[in-house]
């Protein structure tokens, strides 16, 4: 079990979003209305991009022997799956001893129908749990953190919490022996159009990461053409990152130059869930360690093709290390 107790120091990811429980039905063929069958598996699963991408940089980082930390901060509920919720990411090395709990909410629940004979899935989704607020996100001690992600949920609120990092950056009394230190970086994961809100997330971030479905709703054939639009939308001197699947991924740096780096595709795809939050905790943990862009992204795509070539996200922290010929 790894520990996520705070070494004194060391560099710290604080990711902002959802976590979720996943229940995944395997069945021999999708039901009809009003079906009785039986499944032929059944498993629970951690899920919520924020909560996976920071289980993976856990991983990674120790595999890696990084000494970066991590901590995940969003709502949880006071019920028996929040509870396996938060052992499964104290597990991995990811604080959560901060999170907002509300009694009287579930945990978000998404029941998986997994079709063996197509390989489809069939979600549905309940939560009644309340978003995170600005007002919660407040109560955090920034000195702390020298990254924080979002993700694009509550797209008001997480505003307002990319503004109130600003401020404090701007008026930053974080010290580091003596001297003072760099502004928290930021970024922020935009998946999902909501109703063409979320773009009002691309100005406020250092670096933005754009799903393939994102740029499809706004018209873009490719990662370049959607990286190259919305580096043009985003505020001077941020990055704009959009991976694309087997067709590798695209970015525009802080001086507007473009970059491009193939994907990396494993010899068997055999399960291609997690491989966006693979790609983004693999950026992530690359720049904070202080490496290029371009390698960051070559990194990534190794990572995320890797994880498509495997069951669950567990064990990348061991890829990693293979990866830079640690083991």
């Amino acid at each position: 079990v790894a520990a996520c107790s705070e070494i004194v120091g060391a560099m710290r990811l604080l990711c902002v979003g959802l976590v979720c429980l996943d229940v995944v039905f395997e069945c021999r063929h999708f039901p009809a209305e009003d079906e009785d069958m039986y499944a032929e598996s059944c498993q629970h699963f951690r899920g919520g991009n924020a909560a996976n991408s920071l289980c993976i940089f856990a991983d990674v980082a120790a595999g890696l022997k990084s000494g970066l930390q991590c901590e995940f901060f969003g709502t949880l509920a006071a019920d028996m799956s929040a509870s396996f919720l938060r052992k499964n990411l104290e597990s991995h090395g990811v604080a959560c001893s901060n999170c907002p709990v509300h009694a009287n909410a579930g945990t978000p629940t998404s029941f998986v129908i997994r079709n063996s004979f197509n390989g489809s899935r069939t979600i549905v989704h309940h939560s009644n749990l309340p978003e995170l607020t600005v007002g919660d996100f407040e109560t955090l001690d920034l000195t702390r953190y020298d990254w924080i992600h979002f993700e694009a949920r509550n797209i008001d609120a997480v505003k307002a919490m990319l503004q109130h990092v600003a401020i404090f950056n701007s008026s930053s009394s974080k010290a580091l022996d003596g001297k003072q230190a760099p502004p928290i970086r930021t970024s922020v994961e935009l998946e999902k159009p909501r109703n063409g809100t979320s773009i009002a997330l691309i100005e406020c971030a250092d670096l933005i990461f754009l799903s393939k479905d994102f740029a499809r709703e706004y018209k873009m054939d490719s990662a370049e053409a959607a990286a190259r639009h919305f580096h043009g939308l985003a505020r001077t001197g941020a990055v704009v990152i959009c991976p694309w699947g087997d067709k590798g991924a695209d970015a525009v740096d802080e001086s507007s130059n473009h970059m491009h780096v193939d994907a990396v595709r494993p010899d068997k795809v055999v399960d291609t869930l997690g491989a966006g939050d693979t790609f983004n905790a693999c950026v992530i943990h690359s720049l904070m360690s202080g490496r290029s862009l371009r390698d960051a992204l070559q990194f990534a795509c190794r990572m995320a093709g890797a994880k498509c070539g495997q069951l669950g996200m567990d064990g990348l922290g061991a890829v990693a290390a293979q990866a830079v010929g640690l083991t």
